[in-house]
């Protein structure tokens, strides 16, 4: 399966991120995800949760379209220890897993 897009590399000290914002998402165990919005240049976790949230901006290699998703903190860590290319495209992020393919729809991001 031939996957396109812009490739991008999510930083392995990303995990302390991960872990942050995950202290607030497993407050809302049916909605346990965090959004990941991506800029040219930088990336930003948000977890929120009932008692509060967490939100930081990290620099990255990404020169794509400013898009976001969310995704469950477990499934955001193994993706970040596991793989080392992510490929960004129009509606759309995969990661080539060799054995499998993940992908999930992505959305536009207001720059704040």
């Amino acid at each position: 399966l031939k996957v396109e897009g812009v490739a991008t590399h999510f930083p392995k000290a990303l995990q302390d991120s991960i872990d942050r914002a995950e202290v607030f998402t497993r407050e809302k165990s049916e909605d346990n995800v965090i959004e990941v919005a991506m800029m040219p240049g930088k990336m930003r976790l948000k977890g929120t949760g009932n008692s509060g949230g967490y939100s930081e901006t990290r620099e990255v290699a990404y020169d794509g379209a400013s898009l976001k998703f969310m995704v469950a903190p477990k499934t955001l860590a193994e993706i970040v220890r596991d793989h080392n290319e992510i490929y960004i495209a129009p509606g759309k992020l995969v990661v080539d897993g060799g054995a499998f393919i993940y992908r999930t729809c992505t959305g536009e991001v207001e720059e704040t």
